[in-house]
């Protein structure tokens, strides 16, 4: 096969597959990274091989894969990490990089992919960049209507649903589903939840402020 020509010698773990995904090479290098000898992969779904998770544990690695369909539009690809299942069951962190050469030199369409183990050190570096990256990022601020939010405001001042709905000229009905209504989009379960919520996210005006209503029914 003329991949082997390449990618025989290579100490990359490299296997190509077709369009519908399925194996169609693999190298030496990634039978004895993984366990899986040529003549047991080809012909079926790398998804199934590899079983790739990312770093939460979630599928990377699936029928409909993400990464297929942007190959398959030619979208470029940039490496990425996941741990995959060797054969003995366990699983390993490795790196991998994709190429899709021109079919004009292959005859027909495949893709390439690269598997590089990753060292405990890199791995270790690479969690702690990705740790610090999600406490750098800001959190997402829950979009609230303006009427929800004035129900909130009134919750916070401790009136019951009665009474704010006395205050905005609606059924104490509606004014317990815009409560309910809060507490989903804010992921709480209790009306102090969502109040402190309400506080973190500055979503309701300070308690000490004009604009924050006396709490009376």
């Amino acid at each position: 096969m003329l991949l082997d020509r390449f990618f025989s010698q290579t100490t990359d773990g490299v296997f190509a597959v077709d369009q519908e995904g399925c194996v169609v090479y693999w190298n030496p290098s990634v039978h004895a990274l993984l366990g899986y000898s040529e003549k047991e992969v080809l012909g079926v779904p790398c998804h199934q091989v590899l079983k790739g998770m990312d770093v939460t544990g979630q599928p990377v690695c699936k029928r409909r894969c993400v990464v297929a369909e942007s190959l398959r539009n030619r979208h470029r690809v940039h490496s990425y990490d996941m741990s995959v299942r060797h054969k003995d069951g366990t699983r390993l962190w490795v790196n991998v990089g994709i190429l899709f050469p021109d079919t004009r030199v292959t005859g027909e369409k495949i893709d390439i992919h690269v598997l590089r183990p990753l060292h405990i050190n890199q791995l270790l570096e690479r969690l702690a960049l990705l740790g610090a990256a999600a406490a750098s990022a800001p959190e997402q601020v829950p979009a609230l209507t303006k009427r929800e939010r004035e129900v909130l405001t009134f919750m916070a001042a401790g009136l019951t649903a009665s009474a704010a709905a006395r205050r905005l000229g609606l059924s104490p009905d509606t004014v317990r589903t815009h409560m309910k209504n809060i507490l989903a989009k804010l992921g709480v379960h209790s009306k102090a939840e969502a109040v402190a919520c309400a506080y973190r996210h500055r979503l309701i005006p300070d308690p000490k402020s004009a604009a924050f209503p006396a709490p009376r029914g």
